[in-house]
């Protein structure tokens, strides 16, 4: 059927890159086999002294430093056999005690690229073509990205599969000399999918199988908590994956286009239309697995004064944990359809002008897991009561609850006090109670109208006045909405104070505050308006271009806390600490919104100029060689 050579053509091409990273080297402190077995005799600051380990029922140092058998808890221990042992002295005798684990990594990304065209003449009228492409990019890293979270030591690499594909179908119809239609199918696809290289030296069982506090059947692993250990003893090792492992997100677009063009004596009209539907799957999490620090606290009265003896008594400066992992499913879409003519109104001047809609919906979440603070909700009677700052009779400061009196832990100071006021004050769920599912609302068409000319000033065809101005919309950014998936109501992660490995899981956290990113009311669709003005002159062989281009954006992101602390209010004696009177109470005591913290709202009222005049000059010397040369003048 392809005889002639002119019906059907395809090319194919096919390319691999191999590259590897030296992720350099990291220096971190583990705990010794003499710590893992309570003795604390040879554990030294950086400078040489030995590091005292308190007990914390007497206040008094161990004898010897050195934590008896019996009073050695069992998961603390299962948590500190799950690091590895010392692996490296420093022959630097001012850093022997800086140190004394030693990681190095250099991970493989191996990429390839696909790529297949096919064109085809099906007949004399009836073009066709197809493209496909498709783009792999792997990577393998230990530590220093957000896809590996916050761990200073080799423990598996993070395997991040990363590909790419689109489909194209383009079609053209000419049913006459004067008429032409267009038709474009396309589809592309962004996969990424990130988890421990071997899952297995993660898992819950090998850091003694710590009970949790939610039951989230979408957590989707069995990986352990974080634990981390503060500053003492020095650089000590930190274990925290990230939370959303193993993590998976989809992100297909679909889009359709056609365009018509009729030309009718000296008009040549336009007119088409466009729509794309665009997913994104992407999971959120914050410490879904546990987050366990084991760090010193001089208010912790549990506290032994190092972080490996805390963890080996079974003693936490601190324990928090999500409520749920939350694995969005962002839609959105929208159409554009235009009409436009070209029009060449006599021998020297052409004029061109038109008109484009958009429609453009706010972004959706499918599953309603988007949520916001509206002012317009808020009560301020509703309030949740926040523990104040006060000193007990041994004149320690304590956490005060306003409503009772009663004490409780210091740390508690500015977090919510339990069955007190709504949590969630003023909160709205997207898609719920008639709340709008995108959080905010858009205009349901927006116009773009669109100018053009060109004029032959002198009408000997090398003087040319060319001049345009149009407007055009956007979708704009995904990621403020997305900022706004899993905000309270829908998920808050509690903290526990000063408690003990135990007895936690039969225990509470408490909650305070939150800052948010927050989206609300009537919104305008994102634009940009350019513009130029433009005068082109041949000169023998050369021509001369001299323009002035412009481009104004408008109703771009801005963001904006509604919920600051007020000029002057730290200085203000009525929010003096009644505890430290020369220093204010924490800035969530005297904020408008009380119950949260910032509030960072996200807006479209932002706006951005760019102008600029430029000059340039192309200078035909052979039937084979240009020369040109440029000047710019930018503003911003």
């Amino acid at each position: 059927f392809n005889t002639s050579k002119e019906k059907f053509f395809f090319f194919w091409s096919q390319e691999f890159t191999g590259v590897k990273r030296d992720y350099g080297t990291r220096f971190v402190n583990m705990p010794t086999e003499r710590e893992r077995k309570g003795d604390f005799s040879q554990s030294y600051d950086v400078n040489g002294a030995r590091i005292p380990i308190r007990d914390p029922l007497t206040g008094q140092p161990f004898p010897n430093n050195v934590i008896p058998a019996t009073r050695i808890n069992a998961l603390g221990l299962s948590m500190l056999e799950f690091l590895p042992l010392p692996n490296y002295h420093d022959p630097n005798p001012n850093d022997v005690h800086r140190w004394n684990y030693r990681s190095q990594y250099s991970g493989g990304t191996p990429r390839r690229n696909d790529m297949l065209r096919i064109d085809s003449n099906v007949s004399p009228t009836f073009r066709l073509y197809y493209r496909f492409g498709k783009d792999r990019d792997n990577l393998l890293h230990p530590w220093g990205s957000w896809q590996t979270g916050n761990i200073n030591y080799f423990l598996t690499p993070i395997e991040q599969l990363r590909y790419g594909l689109g489909h194209v179908v383009h079609a053209t119809k000419t049913f006459s000399p004067t008429m032409v239609n267009e038709t474009i199918f396309g589809f592309t696809k962004v996969n990424r999918d990130f988890d421990l290289l071997d899952p297995s030296v993660a898992g819950r069982a090998n850091l003694g199988n710590p009970a949790q506090w939610f039951s989230d059947p979408d957590r989707y692993s069995d990986h352990g908590p974080s634990i981390s250990f503060g500053g003492t003893p020095v650089n000590s090792v930190n274990y925290h994956l990230q939370n959303s492992l193993p993590n998976r997100y989809r992100n297909p677009v679909y889009s359709v286009q056609n365009n018509l063009s009729k030309v009718f004596g000296s008009h040549n009209f336009k007119t088409g239309i466009f729509i794309e539907r665009t997913y994104v799957e992407a999971p959120l999490a914050g410490p879904i697995r546990g987050s366990f620090n084991f760090g010193r606290d001089t208010n912790n009265p549990f506290d032994a004064g190092h972080g490996f003896a805390n963890a080996l008594l079974g003693y936490f400066q601190s324990y928090q944990e999500a409520q749920l992992r939350v694995d969005s499913k962002q839609h959105y879409w929208a159409a554009e359809w235009y009409v436009q003519d070209n029009w060449k109104v006599s021998r020297r001047l052409t004029l061109d002008f038109g008109v484009r809609f958009y429609h453009m919906p706010p972004i959706k979440e499918l599953n309603n897991m988007a949520a916001t603070l509206d002012p317009a909700l808020f009560n301020p009677a509703m309030a949740p009561a926040l523990y104040r700052p006060a000193r007990n009779a041994a004149g320690s400061r304590v956490a005060q609850n306003p409503l009772t009196g009663e004490l409780a832990f210091a740390p508690l100071i500015g977090q919510f006090v339990p069955g007190t006021g709504d949590p969630a004050n003023g909160t709205a769920v997207g898609g719920v109670n008639g709340y709008p599912r995108g959080l905010y609302t858009r205009p349901a068409v927006s116009l773009g109208p669109r100018f053009g000319f060109a004029y032959d000033l002198f009408g000997d065809g090398k003087t040319a006045l060319r001049g345009g101005w149009g407007r055009f919309f956007d979708m704009g950014q995904s990621n403020p909405f997305a900022s706004a998936i899993g905000n309270p109501p829908l998920s808050y992660t509690p903290t526990l104070y000063y408690g003990n490995l135990d007895n936690y899981a039969q225990g509470g956290g408490a909650i305070g505050p939150s800052n948010l990113s927050v989206l609300y009311g009537d919104h305008a669709t994102p634009s940009t308006m350019n513009f130029s003005l433009g005068v082109q002159r041949q000169i023998g062989d050369s021509v001369i271009d001299v323009s002035y281009v412009a481009s104004l954006s408008r109703h771009l992101y801005l963001r904006r806390n509604i919920n600051p602390v007020a000029m002057y209010a730290r200085f203000d004696t009525a929010n003096s600490d009644p505890t430290q009177p020369t220093r204010p109470l924490p800035d969530n005591f005297f904020r408008p919104y009380m119950g949260y913290g910032d509030l960072t709202v996200q807006e479209h009222v932002g706006s951005s100029n760019y102008n600029s005049l430029q000059v340039s000059a192309n200078r035909r010397l052979t039937s084979n060689f240009q020369f040109g040369l440029a000047y710019t003048w930018s503003k911003t």
